[in-house]
């Protein structure tokens, strides 16, 4: 039976961890889910502190060890990587979430895939229109704050490829940009 692995990118306020985990075994916490945390910081003494907190919380802490080229880009250089080095390799549900978000209640996550949903998402849409009043919503994504999925299905499908969280600039001519996961526009469209 699948379980379902919670994956957390710590890098900017170790400080969050914490509640994070209190949040998680509070209402969480399960044989069959397990949290994880993407160890990203970019210092010395938040790496340590991270690292600390998953040990004292016997939390699974996996090293970034991808690429680092500059603050704009550094949320999506970590979920590629997670994707080309974690993702592949997992063929149960994934959520992935924001450092900063915290657990309020338990949710069945078995029941969200009962229907055949393969997927879970927070929608956003941005329109490279900028003439007033037309609203033309061509980049349909995900945001990448909370994502719940079945990798299992995406991976054998040759659907883990498409999981691109890059940005687009520009949407057009005229300028504009999606945000973080606007190159998901061609998983959203599948």
């Amino acid at each position: 039976m699948k379980k379902l692995k919670i994956f957390t990118f710590a890098e900017s306020k170790p400080e969050y961890l914490q509640l994070q985990i209190d949040s998680f075994n509070k209402y969480m916490k399960s044989d069959d889910v397990e949290f994880i945390v993407v160890n990203s910081a970019l210092t010395e003494i938040k790496v340590n502190k991270i690292n600390d907190i998953c040990f004292q919380n016997n939390i699974q802490c996996i090293k970034y060890t991808g690429s680092y080229n500059g603050y704009n880009t550094y949320y999506m250089e970590q979920y590629n990587w997670f994707r080309d080095n974690i993702q592949k390799q997992i063929s149960d549900y994934i959520m992935m979430i924001h450092h900063d978000m915290f657990f309020i209640n338990w949710f069945d996550f078995r029941q969200k895939f009962k229907e055949n949903t393969k997927i879970h998402m927070v929608y956003q849409c941005r329109s490279p229109n900028t003439d007033p009043g037309v609203v033309d919503y061509l980049y349909e994504y995900f945001w990448d704050g909370v994502l719940l999925f079945d990798s299992e299905y995406f991976n054998n499908e040759n659907l883990t490829e498409v999981f691109v969280w890059n940005a687009v600039r520009p949407l057009s001519k005229s300028g504009g940009s999606t945000d973080m996961g606007g190159m998901l526009n061609k998983l959203y469209k599948k």
